[in-house]
């Protein structure tokens, strides 16, 4: 396997789906490989930013979009205007990306 490649690959995949959440704009969220730490997101709310690890599992990608969502709802906690924005955001990648 090509690390760089794969991380690379990760990477852009990631910026992509956060790119979909107003929520997220201002975090700094990178994919990690470092052979010691799977299937896990560390994050601090008040740097913004989040370390997204592999998993083992075949569909990565469903992982990852799970992990962003994840990170939006930790980023709107306590903020009912942002979790509004967060429900219009979730609706038009649904409604744009089909249902």
């Amino acid at each position: 396997m090509n690390v760089d490649k794969y991380v690379t690959q990760n990477q852009a995949f990631i910026d992509n789906w956060s790119a979909r959440f107003n929520c997220l704009f201002y975090w700094n969220i990178k994919f990690v490989y470092d052979g010691d730490h799977w299937s896990q997101t560390m994050y601090n709310t008040k740097t913004r930013t989040a370390i997204i690890y592999p998993c083992d599992i075949d569909d990565e990608q469903s992982y990852l979009v799970h992990e962003i969502i994840k990170l939006c709802f930790i980023s709107v906690e306590g903020d009912m205007n942002a979790k509004l924005e967060l429900i219009t955001d979730i609706t038009t990648v649904l409604m744009r990306d089909g249902v």
